[in-house]
């Protein structure tokens, strides 16, 4: 049974490399008529904030910088490929959010390309991407920095390998 790709996620930590997985997956949507939601997770733990420095105060002004920031990538991505761009700023720990939206907004996959220096509290060999891939409820797509660089009209390619998506034992193909 070949699966409908409607509602695309893609996890944003506003590096180099997570704007390369936007324009992927902006070429993506394009190709399957699919609705693009940029997530961005305000990590809240101990070790981004030591010492209890984050303030009920400062929170909100934390998340409406990265409103804004998610609102001018999105516009971006609107003018260029002409597709559907929602955002959304949550706060907690990066995978488990990211996990969580995804099933409860009904993800149909998700496009995962962060930094890999980006701050967890988890040990290196436990990824964000692979957590992500080991417990979301949908297919996930990680794309892996590249030292090479890719001009934005040729991000399409990185998205036309074939993509193993595994539901029922069944390894299904997207177009």
């Amino acid at each position: 049974m070949k699966r409908r790709i409607r509602n695309v996620l893609v996890p944003v930590d506003f590096s180099p490399h997570a704007t390369k997985t936007l324009h992927a997956a902006a070429a993506f949507c394009i190709r399957n008529d699919a609705r693009l939601t940029l997530l961005y997770v305000m990590e809240t733990s101990a070790f981004v904030f030591p010492e209890n420095r984050l303030t009920p105060s400062l929170l909100p002004q934390l998340v409406g910088a990265a409103d804004q920031s998610l609102k001018k990538q999105a516009r971006l991505l609107v003018d260029t490929y002409g597709v559907t761009v929602d955002v959304r700023v949550v706060c907690g720990e990066v995978a488990e959010e990211i996990i969580r939206f995804a099933d409860t907004a009904g993800m149909d996959v998700v496009i995962a390309g962060m930094a890999r220096e980006h701050v967890t509290s988890q040990p290196p060999h436990r990824s964000i991407e692979r957590r992500i891939a080991s417990r979301a409820d949908c297919p996930v797509l990680t794309l892996s920095a590249t030292r090479k660089k890719v001009p934005v009209s040729g991000t399409a390619g990185l998205v036309k390998a074939k993509i193993k998506l595994y539901e029922d034992g069944v390894t299904e193909y997207i177009r």
